[in-house]
């Protein structure tokens, strides 16, 4: 099953790249793609690469081959030591890739409108970076599940990200 996605981890079609990017569609907008822990860590060591598998490699090839824009922050190409990006010309929107920085900030302004999590099978513990690391929203924000695969035991969350709302029993801002 190494390099297909699947519906759950047990049934349903392989995916392969050209069928991600059929999967992943060509509405236009701000599609922000992050990896976590099972216990929310973004980060083993201060990188990423220990969360992520080839179905996760595979999934951010067909990312950064649906967007315009690929947007990464400076704290994670000096972590994960990026060189060249090659990018097709057909591109059809702006991808957030990281960090956790760029990410909450982004929302924080709204312009995020899809979120692709994958969930990583694996538990880190202790202290550390999560998806979003920003200070606390002035209310919460509504995400709403349009998508599940998995491929082996790796779980990928496609969801839009809704306006906030007021966390329970708060005064609305």
């Amino acid at each position: 099953m190494t390099g297909l996605l699947r519906r759950s981890p047990a049934t349903g079609d392989g995916l392969g790249p050209a069928e991600l990017v059929e999967w992943l569609g060509a509405d236009p907008g701000v599609r922000a793609n992050m990896v976590a822990s099972a216990d929310g860590r973004a980060t083993v060591d201060g990188r990423v690469g220990a969360l992520t598998g080839p179905s996760d490699r595979l999934l951010l090839d067909a990312l950064r081959g649906w967007c315009d824009v690929l947007l990464v922050g400076a704290g994670t190409i000096r972590a994960e030591g990026y060189g060249a990006i090659d990018l097709p010309d057909d591109v059809v929107a702006m991808l957030p890739e990281g960090g956790p920085t760029t990410l909450g900030r982004l929302r924080a302004h709204g312009p995020v409108a899809e979120l692709v999590l994958t969930l990583s099978p694996v538990l880190v513990g202790g202290e550390g970076l999560r998806i979003v690391q920003v200070p606390a929203y002035q209310e919460l924000v509504t995400l709403t599940l349009r998508d599940v695969l998995g491929a082996a035991s790796e779980l990928f969350l496609r969801y839009t990200v809704g306006t906030g709302r007021a966390p329970s029993g708060a005064e609305p801002t």
